[in-house]
């Protein structure tokens, strides 16, 4: 009997304990109910196009009222309880959303990181509905203190390497660039850091194989800017019997049409000692079309591209002549195809090193800060001194006379 009173009275002090844990817990949790809510509004896209902005307009050439995916197509919103972070995800905002050039990666982009954030890869995040903008144009400005610069310039490609653009570079809370050669490059003339992001990460859902088997009316595709050697290509790819179109005015459903009707597409670098133009063969490898072009000064994208469908021309031999013999060569040309399949596969396996960087971002906002306010603290100080009467800080000479 005494023990069974004993047990009792513990039990009791237990179950006393418990319910002032829980009086004191309700706070903290209406809180944190109140941060879900609040994030989970702030990551609802308007009908506008997100955040209150227009909508992005359709790019050149697209036509008017088609059924392409919005923003908010195939996207499902967790619910709020399941939001990660629970203290809010960061405000991405696109300052190239309307660009002509990069208005698809940027809603492709989108996606891709609310689909990383609903994964718990920014789980370690604080600072709630900070805003954080991303960039892909080089003579687009910052107008958030907090951007992320994606890099899309060719270093050959030297009337955009200007200081104003360098100082951008080295402000960037984070330095993406589609290319690991161009990193090395960015790490030692800047001395900051740079991370290699796939460009395929921003590939719009609209970007996929063909929903049934498409007629090829054309052997050889060229789109993109025309220079008078994309020109030259064009003549001699058609003068060895080569069935060849070549466009500077594809864009959407136009630009779709034409890679699924081409066996093949050719990609002639614009600059010389060039990487890969990934934003352009992305879009072919994407429909399950191959690309073929030579090779580029970043070795290491060229392995990794080729083995995603992207032929490359042979030492010595002409763009033109590497397309003459592929599209006469069927096995090879269907192994291409076949290899083609794998770049829809790998952008789709896995989220890295995407889901690493905005695991990261926190530190980097956070080390950002710290520059931000040594910034302020030196412009502070250096108005101060100019402030001053210059009399007062000029040094006194013996017998000067007030």
């Amino acid at each position: 009997a005494t023990r069974a009173a004993t047990q009792a009275a513990r039990a009791a002090n237990r179950t006393a304990e418990a319910q002032m844990q829980a009086a004191a817990a309700e706070p903290l949790i209406a809180a944190a109910e109140a941060r879900i809510v609040g994030a989970a509004a702030a990551l609802v896209l308007s009908p506008h196009g997100g955040n209150g902005s227009p909508a992005p307009s359709a790019a050149p050439g697209a036509a008017a009222g088609d059924d392409t995916p919005t923003m908010t197509d195939n996207l499902a919103l967790p619910p709020a309880a399941n939001l990660w972070p629970p203290n809010g995800a960061p405000n991405f905002t696109f300052a190239s959303r309307n660009n002509a050039y990069f208005s698809v990666q940027n809603r492709g982009l989108e996606l891709t990181i609310k689909k990383a954030i609903k994964q718990g890869c920014m789980a370690n995040w604080t600072h709630g509905p900070l805003e954080v903008e991303i960039i892909f144009e080089s003579t687009q400005a910052p107008t958030a203190p907090h951007f992320i610069q994606y890099q899309m310039e060719q270093l050959s490609n030297e009337g955009r390497w200007d200081e104003m653009y360098a100082n951008k570079l080295r402000s960037a809370t984070q330095l993406w660039d589609f290319s690991e050669f161009h990193c090395e490059h960015h790490r030692r003339v800047y001395g900051r850091r740079c991370d290699y992001m796939p460009l395929w990460l921003a590939d719009p859902p609209e970007w996929q194989l063909p929903p049934s088997r498409h007629a090829k009316h054309t052997e050889a595709l060229l789109f993109g800017g025309m220079n008078l050697q994309r020109q030259a290509l064009c003549k001699q790819t058609l003068e060895l019997g080569v069935r060849v179109h070549c466009s500077d005015n594809l864009w959407g459903d136009a630009l779709s049409a034409h890679i699924y009707a081409s066996k093949v597409v050719m990609v002639e670098h614009f600059f010389e000692n060039a990487v890969l133009p990934v934003h352009r063969i992305n879009q072919v490898l994407s429909r399950g079309v191959p690309v073929i072009v030579p090779h580029s000064a970043d070795q290491k994208l060229d392995d990794t591209y080729g083995a995603m469908g992207v032929e490359f021309t042979e030492k010595g031999a002409s763009l033109a002549e590497g397309v003459k013999a592929l599209v006469s060569e069927h096995k090879r040309l269907g192994r291409a195809k076949w290899r083609s399949r794998r770049y829809n596969a790998r952008k789709s396996r896995n989220l890295s090193p995407l889901c690493e960087l905005l695991g990261r971002l926190q530190e980097d906002v956070e080390q950002r800060n710290r520059v931000i306010e040594a910034e302020l603290l030196a412009a502070k100080e250096k108005e101060k001194e100019e402030a001053e009467p210059q009399l007062l800080r000029r040094p006194l000479r013996l017998g000067s006379v007030w």
